[in-house]
């Protein structure tokens, strides 16, 4: 399943005039936010060209996008983006903002991210998928929130990171 599209278009004259949108004494673009379930919608609605009206997408990153960012370090660029925060967003409200990790473990925290759960740096195709299939055929959640904490430990960064050759016990 990809992410609920959003389609963006110009107000009417109308609209505006109701709305009385003024930014520094002068009339600015108003805009309203059209929600699609899917973005055959988005593409199987065709439009009539009315002067004085325009209409663009959201849009998201591609997968060679994806991929292009990772390899050039500036992944931060894809989880800066409008489309994945709204759907970060949409995870965690859909999830009563309650980290999934934690609430296996019958403990309640907040989520304050969401995790992939299929790496997006291994299958980018699946960056904003909410599901994906595994071999046996079942649908599992690609796209899960958690609290710092618990995404720590699923990447296994900081105090939860795997130790590297020998340690010695004693404390200098």
């Amino acid at each position: 399943m990809i992410y609920d599209m959003i389609k963006l278009r110009k107000a009417t004259e109308t609209e505006r005039q109701d709305r009385q949108c003024f930014s520094g004494g002068v009339l600015t673009h108003s805009f309203t936010h059209r929600p699609f379930t899917s973005p055959s919608e988005i593409h199987a609605e065709k439009r009539p060209e009315i002067p004085g009206r325009f209409s663009f997408e959201v849009l998201m990153f591609t997968p060679d996008e994806i991929r292009a960012l990772i390899a050039a370090g500036k992944v931060e660029e894809f989880y800066n983006d409008r489309t994945w925060r709204n759907l970060s967003k949409d995870i965690i409200k859909e999830n009563h903002s309650e980290c999934m990790m934690c609430k296996a473990q019958k403990v309640l925290t907040p989520a304050t991210t969401v995790h992939h759960v299929k790496h997006l740096k291994e299958f980018p195709e699946l960056a904003y998928s909410r599901t994906y299939i595994e071999e046996d055929g079942t649908e599992q959640p690609q796209l899960v929130p958690l609290c710092h904490e618990c995404h720590e430990k699923a990447h296994k960064r900081g105090i939860y990171a795997e130790k590297k050759g020998y340690m010695n016990d004693e404390k200098w």
